[in-house]
């Protein structure tokens, strides 16, 4: 089977969901450690913010598990954005300090584009 070098990704809008589901759920863990500390501190007084962030979190988090786990590269068959404990591909994008599965995430959300961490076969969504 060929495949262009640069392809769509079939089931972008599923892989674009994703991505901002593990954003949603990067931004309200943060929100529920600030305001966790804020409590701890005794300056909020209301855990409104504390409790719902948690939740939230959650929510995007399973979100996250279930479209991660459905979503396969159409090269190699493998996940994206599951990174596991094997060795990357050595062609995958990464950052000093993130795993490639994030940088996977992040590029979708900021560049529309990725690279499969597992066979290093870009695409575009």
């Amino acid at each position: 089977m060929c495949l262009r070098i640069n392809q769509k990704y079939p089931r972008l809008l599923l892989m674009k969901i994703n991505a901002w589901f593990v954003i949603a759920s990067w931004v309200f863990i943060i929100t529920f450690l600030v305001f966790l500390i804020l409590g701890l501190a005794n300056i909020l007084k209301n855990e409104f913010v504390l409790v719902n962030s948690i939740y939230l979190f959650m929510f995007f988090a399973f979100g996250h598990i279930i479209l991660g786990t459905c979503l396969k590269c159409p090269n190699c068959v493998k996940r994206p954005t599951v990174q596991g404990i094997k060795p990357v591909h050595p062609s995958a994008d990464t950052k000093t300090g993130i795993n490639a599965w994030s940088v996977v995430i992040l590029n979708i959300v900021s560049k529309g584009k990725f690279k499969c961490i597992h066979c290093g076969r870009k695409y575009h969504v």
